[in-house]
């Protein structure tokens, strides 16, 4: 017990451990507080109040009679909204014609007097409408128990399934029975939306696992890399009790830490949208509508959490297993997230009721999604037999949390030499890298060496080769009646110069615009002199919406972009039409360059680690001192090798995507003036886009230098963990802070990432004194890296 309680009292001193945790719990709460329906949350006590009131009155009423009622208040709310923006005839038409059975002229003539307060209007009318939403739910419940009964009937005669030992005839009779238990239950209206949003831990389930191999390597590495295991084994119990009090505290923190981390969602989830009746069925919440047990929410949060706790349990179990097989951290953390990568595709592309399901629902993906546990019915195929999935999972997350610790820790009490080997299945892209490496016997191969195998960079090369696929860019055609799609239908006729037949095709186009206009006078005055029904002329009327008014603000964007060129080229510039919409993807497109910004700092952060932590952790850094040439040619040689794995997850990343991207804008003239397009006028420069375009690639690479050489700074200076802490903070951190929507890129790095910033908003001077201003500090960390061998004589 007291070595459990050193190896806790040394974790918590770590203040890096917890740096990380208050930062990854920062950032699930930010993304839970941005992602929250403001409305569903924000509501004042009149809103509550009336909603009170109505849920009041339809506690009095059966199902079909409360919703009639509240179809008819959310009605006369809507007229009462329409009617005070002075549309009010149409609306009581609309009104009449929805609700034919109901006297609203009596209503009308009864409230004639009374003023319509608009907001207080409104919130009548989101009151009725989301109990309307509840009521329909409750009633339609009872419809889906039928229709599962019904579907079990019927698919059972069909000749399909006419053989009783079949799959499918068991899984659709173990279904019914299922659900037949659920007619007892009766879904409630007065729940809250907190269990849905607690339920939306997307973000979360990603930061656990990693948080969970940041403690496995505090734990089970971290006194490796010191050099202090050949110490501790020698003692008393540096063997087995050692192993068994990590991975105790292990447990233990990953427990504490994911009671904190979904907890506090939990905690805020119901600051935001309160408690309501807790004693409610679970089925009372539309997204739960399948879950087939009849538990209450309160009875839900708790095996909510408590599911949470075992998938955590059962991800460290894992960790455990390929941290204490004696490879080096890199390789272990690069094999646990292919792992991971490749559990999480098989959960999200194989069907439920494929024979291969086993492989979709026994898998880290699926355990970790504890919503899915309650919200579906699903069965394995298991030898032609309906094995139930939650069953499956329990079983295979008991086995793991019992049966692999048990393994890593006679793995880790052994007295074995570190092997450093790869697994097999990557062993031979890392032997060729390594080949290719040591055919030549110069200090800049060996470094190359001891990144692309000793750091596994080989591995993580290739499978960002197989990623950047998926980032490839889909030009959007705008298919479909839309604004977009006449935009695109004038561009491509008027792509290009600006000439006098373009001028006279615009007029052409605005005249027919304007006998529309003329045809809409008259069909009125032929429905008012009754030539016309109502029902053809409110067809005519619907059929002009669609077509006439989509085609004149397709039309209008293109007229805006026309005076936009007249006035450039009454200055003498070159200007003429560019598809505005295609010209996003290549100066606008945030989305993806952040995209593009995070994986080339988390990969390159990695990369990092790796090769400056080797000497670090075999203390071999003090013999470099003791050699002629000192740390300088190392050092250099390190900095170089960072430069060429920058420059190479640029061209995996960027290639592909400038290659595809350059091919589908055939409506950009590259020749025309960037600052003369309409959105672009404030960029200070008068190039063309072309140019732009080469501007805006060398700037980004000029940044991801910058950033090569910081972080190798960095990674030089300071230990693995630290270097990855302070990385984190000033390179990852923006982009996770922009993706919830919290843009720092004006005063980060990654402002040079986003072409928008730029070539948009007319940042070009400021940009550039910021470059030189990276670029001094890059010369000055260059010359540190130079100097490195007088600095230790020193």
């Amino acid at each position: 017990m007291k070595q459990v309680w050193y190896e806790w009292k040394k974790l918590i001193s770590d203040k890096s451990v917890l740096l990380v945790v208050v930062l990854s719990m920062c950032i699930v709460l930010g993304y839970q507080w941005k992602n929250a329906d403001s409305y569903a949350w924000q509501r004042n006590e009149s809103y509550r109040e009336y909603y009170e009131d109505a849920l009041t009155t339809v506690e009095k009423m059966d199902a079909e009679t409360a919703r009639q009622w509240l179809q008819e208040e959310s009605a006369w709310q809507s007229f009462l909204l329409s009617a005070a923006y002075g549309d009010s005839d149409m609306a009581f038409e609309l009104l009449q014609m929805n609700a034919p059975e109901v006297d609203w002229n009596k209503r009308l003539q009864e409230n004639a007097n009374e003023k319509t307060d608009i907001q207080q209007t409104q919130q009548k009318y989101q009151a009725f409408t989301e109990l309307l939403e509840r009521v329909n739910y409750a009633i339609s419940y009872e419809e889906f128990l039928e229709s599962v009964k019904t579907q079990a009937q019927s698919m059972s005669k069909l000749s399909l399934f006419s053989d009783v030992d079949s799959f499918s005839q068991k899984n659709i009779q173990k279904t019914a029975e299922a659900y037949e238990k659920m007619s007892a239950v009766q879904p409630g209206l007065t729940y809250s939306d907190a269990a849905d949003a607690w339920s939306d831990s997307a973000l979360a389930d990603v930061i656990v696992p990693g948080l969970l191999l940041f403690l496995g390597w505090a734990i089970f590495r971290k006194e490796k890399e010191a050099g202090l295991y050949q110490l501790l084994e020698s003692t008393k119990r540096g063997h087995l009790e050692m192993a068994l009090a990590k991975t105790i505290v292990y447990f233990c923190f990953a427990v504490l830490l994911t009671i904190l981390l979904y907890g506090s969602q939990i905690v805020l989830a119901i600051l935001m949208y309160g408690t309501g009746d807790m004693t409610l069925a679970l089925i009372s919440i539309p997204s739960f509508r399948n879950c087939p047990y009849p538990i209450s929410i309160q009875q839900y949060l708790i095996l909510y959490l408590a599911v949470k706790v075992l998938a955590a349990l059962f991800y460290a179990s894992v960790i455990m297993a390929m941290l204490t097989r004696r490879w080096r951290f890199g390789i272990a953390a690069s094999a646990y997230v292919v792992v991971i990568c490749l559990e999480y595709l098989a959960y999200k592309q194989i069907n439920s009721v494929s024979k291969w399901n086993a492989l979709k629902y026994l898998n880290l993906a699926a355990v970790i999604d504890a919503k899915a546990w309650f919200c579906e019915y699903h069965n394995l195929n298991i030898l032609s037999q309906p094995f139930y999935v939650v069953t499956g999972k329990l079983l295979l997350v008991l086995c793991g949390i019992i049966l692999l610790p048990v393994v890593s820790c006679i793995s880790f009490s052994k007295e074995t030499r570190e092997s450093g080997k790869l697994p097999r299945c990557f062993q031979v892209v890392a032997n060729g890298m390594a080949k290719l490496c040591a055919q030549h016997r110069g200090l800049f191969w060996h470094e190359g060496y001891k990144l692309y195998k000793l750091g596994a960079m080989a591995v993580v090369i290739v499978l960002l080769l197989f990623f950047s696929i998926r980032l490839l860019p889909d030009i959007e055609s705008h298919k479909g009646n839309t604004d977009q799609q006449v935009y695109q239908y004038y561009i491509e006729k008027l792509s290009g110069a600006y000439t006098q037949e373009s001028r006279d095709y615009l007029q052409q186009e605005q005249q027919l615009l304007n006998m529309e206009d003329e045809e809409a006078i008259q069909k009125r005055q032929q429905y008012e002199q009754g030539e016309l029904s109502e029902d053809e002329y409110e067809k005519w009327q619907m059929y002009r919406q669609l077509l006439s008014d989509t085609r004149q603000k397709g039309f209008q964007r293109v007229m805006e972009q026309a005076a936009v060129i007249e006035k450039h080229l009454s200055t003498g510039e070159k200007a003429g039409f560019v598809d505005v919409d295609q010209l996003v993807y290549l100066f606008q497109d945030n989305k993806k360059q952040a995209i593009f910004a995070m994986i080339f700092a988390a990969v390159f952060l990695l990369g990092a680690t790796a090769l400056f932590g080797i000497e670090r952790q075999s203390e071999s850094s003090l013999l470099l001192q003791s050699t002629k040439f000192g740390k300088r040619p190392v050092a250099m040689c390190k900095l170089m090798q960072m430069i060429v794995l920058e420059s190479v997850i640029i061209a995996i990343l960027y290639v592909p995507y400038d290659s595809v991207l350059l091919k589908n804008i055939e409506r950009i003239p590259m020749e025309l003036s960037l600052n003369t397009v309409i959105g672009y006028e404030k960029f200070e420069l008068s190039i063309s886009i072309r140019h732009a375009f080469l501007i805006k690639t060398i700037l980004q690479y000029f940044t991801v230098i910058s950033v090569c050489i910081v972080v190798s700074l960095l990674a030089y200076r300071l230990n693995p963990a630290s270097a990855a802490i302070l990385c984190f903070l000033f390179f990852l951190m923006p982009c996770f802070l922009y993706w919830l929507g919290i843009d720092l890129s004006t005063w980060t790095w990654l402002g040079l990432f986003l072409p928008e910033l730029i070539f948009a908003n007319g940042g070009t001077a400021r940009y550039y004194m910021e470059a030189v201003i990276v670029l001094l500090i890059d010369m000055k960390i260059v010359f540190y890296f130079w100097d490195a061998e007088i600095r230790t004589g020193r």
